[in-house]
């Protein structure tokens, strides 16, 4: 499963990338992690050209980010969401915070009964999918919360690739 959440802005930038056969092996070669475009180009039995086009594509789609290299490091590229395909790597802990969450969210949604209403009507969208929408949204927001932390990690990931001490 993936989740995506997409300024209208660029919606047509994602749809564009996700149409591109290609492009779509490139994201699911990120999944585990950062990798350099030499790496990708390797990993996809592509040209350099068509990796960096393509990367490029995803990155304008604020699907995938570039970590500058540090020194004279290769610049890394890494997804801008969490994907997740195929089974759980650790199902009893995802188990345990599916627990948590639903607990946690259908206490919400009694105290909230109608504000979640009228979010309803003012969406015109069912209980499910206006429920959908503000658990997408407050997801999206505690990722922008991390954003620091991923981006350390990144820093660590390129510095070591570099053959540099990481800070």
């Amino acid at each position: 499963m993936a989740c995506l959440v997409v300024h209208d802005k660029k919606l047509a930038e994602v749809c564009s990338a996700l149409l591109d056969e290609k492009s779509r092996e490139v994201l699911l070669s990120l999944q585990k992690g950062p990798l350099t475009m030499d790496q990708m180009s390797e990993a996809l039995l592509i040209s350099k050209k068509d990796a960096s086009d393509r990367l490029e594509k995803l990155v304008n789609g604020n699907l995938v980010r570039r970590i500058p290299g540090i020194g004279k490091g290769p610049d890394l590229y890494a997804l801008e969401f969490s994907i997740a395909i195929g089974d759980e790597n650790s199902p009893e802990l995802a188990e345990d915070l599916y627990q948590a969450m639903a607990e946690s969210l259908y206490s919400f949604l009694d105290r909230n009964s109608e504000r979640v209403s009228d979010l309803c009507d003012e969406l015109g969208a069912s209980l499910g999918r206006a429920v959908e929408q503000l658990f997408l949204t407050a997801i999206a927001r505690i990722v922008r919360d991390l954003q620091s932390e991923m981006q350390d990690e990144d820093r660590r990931l390129s510095a070591h690739l570099g053959g540099e001490t990481p800070t």
